[in-house]
């Protein structure tokens, strides 16, 4: 019984508080229609006056901004780990790029081992579907 009068209560308290809130409403509504637009002229005049000073703030912070980054830049130097990491990353590129064009690690394609030794490999070609079919194999030796 306690419990649901507890309940009862509360909801007759935040009928109230609703009721009163849509009586601030309706008031808000039927106000003198002079002064909503004396409120709204007043709202128009201090977007004039701050217009100007919310770019001029806008810019100020992003001349800061670009200030604070050329400070960054010029006044730190890398740490002994970070210019020894740069050092490997810098490495690993060059071995990579070294790998890609070295010639002594590739097995020879099948174009120049036809050319070098010709009798080397079996050339079968025959028409399917409308294409031809080419097999290159090397020879049993």
């Amino acid at each position: 019984m306690g419990a649901l009068y507890v309940v009862g209560r509360i909801c007759y308290e935040a009928g109230k508080d609703v009721a009163e809130v849509e009586r601030q409403l309706e008031a808000s509504k039927t106000e003198d229609p002079e002064m909503k637009e004396h409120i709204e002229q007043i709202r128009m005049d201090l977007d004039e006056e701050l217009g100007p000073i919310d770019k001029s703030l806008a810019e100020a912070k992003e001349e800061m901004s670009e200030a604070i980054d050329e400070a960054w830049e010029k006044n730190t130097r890398p740490t002994m780990l970070g210019r020894m990491v740069q050092k490997i990353k810098n490495a690993k590129l060059f071995i990579t790029a070294k790998k890609a064009f070295d010639k002594s690690n590739r097995s020879p394609g099948i174009l120049s081992s036809l050319l070098t030794n010709p009798d080397g490999a079996k050339i079968e070609a025959y028409v399917r579907d409308g294409g031809v079919q080419i097999s290159v194999k090397p020879r049993a030796a």
